[in-house]
């Protein structure tokens, strides 16, 4: 696989595909521009190297500039509950390969798709993030988010 490499002014380095691509365009003249080869592997095999153990994935995020369904191409061992993809061009391809996978889009928080795998209850996604809301502090007894010297949740 060839990936090309901009480095504009005291940018960090990342990968040019796609849409990016067309980016890429705007800032060419102040850009230097050369190829390097990098060795590719699969989540499922990243994942059986350094986690041999795992048996499922509850949640999977993924912001990876542009290669998000490449990644999830190569995870076929598991199927997360939920996935978060960073989709910056709100691409139909993202929602089409989830679907096809077994997921459907749960909303769009720009600017990333949540898709939560058919079958999951979304009440309990929702009992979830509703219980955060709860949490008390067990000094004052105030939402957590309300007790002093806590950390603004919300």
């Amino acid at each position: 696989m060839r990936i090309i490499v901009k480095r504009p002014h005291n940018i960090r380095e990342s990968f040019i595909k796609d849409q990016f691509a067309d980016l890429y365009e705007t800032v060419r003249a102040r850009s230097e521009i050369s190829t390097i080869p990098v060795k590719v592997r699969r989540l499922d095999t990243i994942l059986a190297t350094h986690e041999p153990d795992l048996r499922a994935i509850d949640i999977l995020a993924i912001d990876v500039e542009g290669w998000e369904l490449n990644v999830m191409r190569g995870l076929t061992r598991y199927q997360p509950d939920v996935v978060i993809l960073e989709n910056n061009f709100d691409s139909a391809e993202y929602a089409a390969f989830m679907t096809a996978r077994g997921y459907r889009r749960w909303r769009r928080l720009e600017p990333n798709d949540i898709y939560v795998r058919h079958g999951i209850r979304l009440r309990r996604l929702a009992r979830g993030a509703n219980a955060a809301i709860r949490c008390t502090d067990q000094r004052s007894r105030k939402p957590l988010n309300q007790a002093e010297g806590s950390p603004q949740l919300f």
